[in-house]
């Protein structure tokens, strides 16, 4: 149990260090410690649902699952590498750009993928963790709103880019992973669902994780879309922000593998030793 409070209360501590850093260093410095912090917690959240799969066998829905969602995170920290090649002018920047462009369209399948066979784990198994009708049918709907209430700004800019003829590979790229972005984080509502149900268990705790991974990654896209109209973030605060929920999403994914794998272990001792 302390283990776990500590993995929930530990992302939360290193993202406050990210504001922390933001007010005490200089814009320069705070660049480039941000592009570090960054990487290094998608590397975590890839290992960490990496380090997941290992505790199932292959071919088995869940080790799919987790190596999707292991897959995406390192095509979004590629995506981050080639993006500082391209500023230092280590690779031409049409190449980089296709690539990158490339790149981030993979990661959104795979964490679709991922997050779609997670949240879909239960019913595969002819279990159902519905609960109260009512409560089902509103937590769904919450989700599914709040997730196109994120996204759509994002969608209808690359659409109108197209629609005014000012439109590019990043247009594109816009409406797929605002896409992507919806169907995933519409799937908070199953994973919340699945942790309520769970809570008093081991299996509670992945799940929880995987819900906060969602959330924060919608407070990720909330702050991209609505901050400047909404808060009045202008300039480098609102990508500071929307930072702070990406670290918080990359963190909870190390969480949730290492909870899961945790789980899976005591299981396979389990049963060795009967």
């Amino acid at each position: 149990m302390r283990k776990n409070w500590l993995l929930i209360t530990l992302p939360i501590v290193v993202a406050v260090g990210h504001l922390a850093g933001y007010a005490s260093m200089s814009t320069e410095v705070f660049g480039r410690v941000n592009f570090l912090e960054i990487i290094f917690a998608k590397l975590l959240s890839a290992l960490g649902f990496l380090y997941a799969s290992w505790g199932f066998e292959p071919g088995d829905h869940l080790r799919k699952a987790w190596r999707y969602s292991a897959a995406s995170l390192m095509m979004y920290l590629l995506s981050d590498i080639i993006a500082y090649a391209i500023d230092a002018q280590i690779l031409p920047g049409k190449i980089g750009l296709g690539s990158r462009g490339l790149v981030l369209v993979l990661g959104n399948v795979f964490y679709v993928v991922g997050t779609w066979m997670l949240a879909s784990t239960w019913h595969k198994a002819g279990l159902s963790f519905e609960g109260p009708g009512i409560r089902t049918f509103v937590i769904r709907l919450g989700a599914i709103a709040i997730a196109l209430l994120m996204v759509v700004p994002g969608v209808i800019g690359g659409i109108e880019e197209f629609y005014t003829g000012k439109a590019d590979m990043w247009s594109f790229i816009k409406i797929v992973s605002g896409l992507a972005s919806a169907i995933s984080l519409s799937l908070v509502a199953p994973m919340l669902l699945t942790a309520l149900a769970l809570r008093g268990g081991i299996l509670f705790w992945p799940w929880i994780y995987l819900t906060l991974i969602l959330m924060s990654w919608l407070g990720t896209d909330a702050v991209l879309a609505w901050g400047p109209k909404v808060l009045g973030l202008e300039g480098h605060i609102k990508y500071v922000i929307a930072d702070f929920f990406r670290i918080l999403a990359c963190l909870y994914g190390l969480s949730a593998g290492l909870a899961q794998r945790s789980i899976t272990s005591r299981i396979h001792q389990h049963k060795a030793g009967s």
